[in-house]
């Protein structure tokens, strides 16, 4: 289980295979679904060319048997696993309408007034504005 290995060693492993946290960052904050998928996709080829190297240096008919090489590659082969299961994250694109403006006018006794659609365009000009508010509206 890759949870109950050492995170410095996995850290260490997925350096060696050429994979940084950068590059898990850059499928994290992606802008769009399509750019998150790309970029997990080239994630997934850079780590399978890196596991092959490692892979070839560390298996034991190579190293003579080594423990610690062994080890490694134990870890490098659930580390595979864990890549290959990976998905993008689900972005839900977030399209804005356009942005409601409010006008608030005084009226003859002072009383803030709303400028609502059905006031005619000489009524509103004739008003002085007192401020604008701008509502996003997604």
């Amino acid at each position: 289980m890759i949870d109950r290995e050492d995170p410095k060693k996995i850290e260490a492993l997925f350096r060696d295979a050429g994979i940084f946290a950068e590059d898990f960052n850059s499928v994290r904050f992606a802008k769009t679904q399509e750019d998150a998928d790309h970029r997990l996709a080239s994630l997934k080829t850079k780590f399978k060319v890196g596991f092959k190297r490692l892979a070839l240096e560390l298996h034991p008919d190579r190293n003579s048997g080594d423990s610690a090489k062994s080890e490694r590659l134990r870890i490098l082969v659930l580390l595979k696993s864990h890549v290959e299961r990976l998905q993008a994250p689900r972005i839900k694109p977030v399209t804005y309408t356009r942005g409601v403006v409010i006008h608030y006018y005084p009226t003859q006794n002072g009383v803030r007034q709303v400028v609502e659609p059905h006031h005619s365009a000489t009524t509103v000009a004739s008003m002085t504005p007192t401020g604008v508010r701008w509502i996003r509206v997604r």
